[in-house]
């Protein structure tokens, strides 16, 4: 479908769509040499109970690597939970079906 618009192409590697955002971590206690938040291998930040992904955490900056940090510290979080009695595995809810 020919048309007699002209039309621009700007070829890239990658594309971000906040570069330069400046995370606000003012509760770490000890960011790293870059201002970011230092975490384990489950999420947790040096503060108690304060897990962190995405950019306010030393790693590739990538979305893809966000989400999978946020689906980390989730499951880190319930386990805590869980471990001080404040959640219950969905099997043992009473509203769990099945």
């Amino acid at each position: 479908m020919p048309d007699d618009k002209i039309y621009d192409c700007l070829v890239v590697d990658v594309v971000y769509t906040a570069l330069g955002v400046e995370p606000r971590i003012r509760l770490a206690q000890a960011p790293d040499a870059a201002g970011k938040l230092i975490v384990d291998e489950r999420c947790r930040s040096t503060v108690a109970s304060l897990y962190a992904a995405g950019d306010v955490v030393s790693s590739l900056d990538q979305l893809a690597v966000a989400t999978g940090q946020g689906a980390i510290a989730a499951a880190a979080i319930h386990r805590q939970l869980r471990e001080a009695g404040l959640a219950q595995p969905p099997e043992t809810r009473p509203d769990a079906h099945g």
